[in-house]
């Protein structure tokens, strides 16, 4: 079964941005997996700055870089984004 990051770099959504609606959800995930921001960063290849903007939604994923998210969290990339409906 093809990963998560797989599928990203097959589709057409290559190089969109996403917004992060709900910062704490990233930090969670690491610390039940019980990462800190520098494991987290050293495992995706991103500086640690980077990984503390994105928990905190200071800066938009790339659907490349939430996909990578998924995969080390073992978690759906929707499931990280939080609620994303609206009502």
């Amino acid at each position: 079964m093809a990963s998560v990051y797989r599928r990203a770099h097959e589709g057409w959504w290559r190089g969109s941005r996403v917004e992060n609606r709900s910062p704490r959800i990233f930090a969670r995930h690491a610390r039940n997996r019980g990462l800190s921001q520098e494991a987290v960063a050293k495992k995706l290849r991103l500086s640690r700055s980077l990984i503390a903007q994105i928990e905190l939604a200071n800066r938009p994923l790339s659907v490349d870089e939430l996909a990578k998210f998924a995969d080390l969290y073992g978690a759906r990339a929707v499931d990280l984004m939080g609620n994303t409906r609206r009502g």
